[in-house]
């Protein structure tokens, strides 16, 4: 799902959301 959020980072901070799931 990382890398799907990519495409919402431009649009958001889906990075961090990203992160939090890393973990």
């Amino acid at each position: 799902t990382c890398l799907q959020m990519s495409a919402l980072e431009v649009v958001g901070p889906s990075l961090n959301l990203c992160e939090i799931e890393s973990i």
